[in-house]
């Protein structure tokens, strides 16, 4: 088993960008804020750990910062991203999580996902606004 000390290695030797978003759209969290995914997999179990070459992990900073550490080299180290991205990260946040997400308000962009029938299936997800 790989111990905590050797994944915070791995990840530090990612690249890291910093995504920035608006006031209007911000970033959600939630009891799993650490989310992996390699966009080009179309299979949920593999090509998912931190040493796959495509792999993109995120992790929201604050409302308007998301990381994003991938082993793609050449990335801006700063990013400003559309709605489109934030929906589609906010998703993926809400796809992982357990019990909670946490955001400002909600009605955020992406909130449509809550309601979906496979995620009301798995479990009733709370959210919680902080002001």
């Amino acid at each position: 088993m790989v111990s905590l000390a050797e994944i915070a290695k791995i990840i530090f030797n990612m690249t890291w960008t910093f995504i920035h978003t608006t006031e209007k759209a911000w970033f959600i969290t939630s009891d799993s804020p650490f989310n992996m995914r390699n966009p080009k997999s179309n299979s949920s179990w593999y090509g998912h750990g931190l040493e796959y070459q495509d792999i993109e992990v995120t992790i929201p900073l604050s409302r308007q910062i998301c990381l994003l550490a991938t082993w793609k080299k050449g990335l801006w180290p700063h990013i400003d991203v559309p709605q489109l991205v934030v929906e589609e990260l906010n998703h993926d946040r809400i796809e992982a999580s357990d019990k909670f997400i946490v955001s400002p308000q909600n009605d955020f962009i992406g909130s449509q996902f809550l309601h979906t029938e496979q995620k009301q299936q798995r479990h009733q997800c709370q959210t919680f606004t902080l002001q």
